[in-house]
């Protein structure tokens, strides 16, 4: 029967082995509400990424708050249509185009290297420095590394 030390069950610990079992309920409780309060800090700035690059490159911002629909925004931002996306729902192919999006969206910013890696491995925080720094302006459609016609 779990319990949760409080005043009124103090006593009940009665031996080392009660108390590592509380100590290590509190941890992992603890680290459940760590990820828990990351996961939502990190969903929100999500939504604020994708929605301060559309509202700069002028495309509706409503459209940042759909999940999946906003990868296809975002591949129309980068290479003037939406098939590209397709690629993050296909098993293996998800993650070499993961790359592909990285550099193709820092290219259409005019940012470098580093930020393209940023945001390969931090997607919305990335997305928020492109959205936020006004170094980053949009130049338009990227050619695609290989032909889909």
């Amino acid at each position: 029967m779990p319990f949760i030390l409080n005043l009124d069950n103090i006593d009940e610990i009665k031996n080392e082995t009660d108390l590592l079992k509380y100590f290590f309920r509190q941890l992992q409780y603890f680290a459940l509400s760590t990820w828990l309060v990351t996961n939502i800090l990190l969903f929100i700035l999500s939504f604020l990424g994708f929605y301060l690059v559309f509202k700069k490159v002028g495309f509706e911002e409503w459209k940042a708050f759909i999940p999946f629909y906003r990868l296809f925004i975002i591949s129309e931002i980068i290479f003037g249509s939406k098939k590209f996306a397709i690629g993050f729902f296909i098993p293996i192919i998800n993650f070499i185009t993961a790359i592909i999006f990285a550099f193709k969206l820092a290219q259409a910013f005019n940012a470098n290297e580093l930020l393209a890696i940023l945001t390969f491995f931090f997607p919305s925080i990335g997305l928020t420095l492109i959205g936020l720094n006004e170094k980053y302006q949009y130049k338009g459609v990227q050619r695609f590394p290989i032909s889909l016609s």
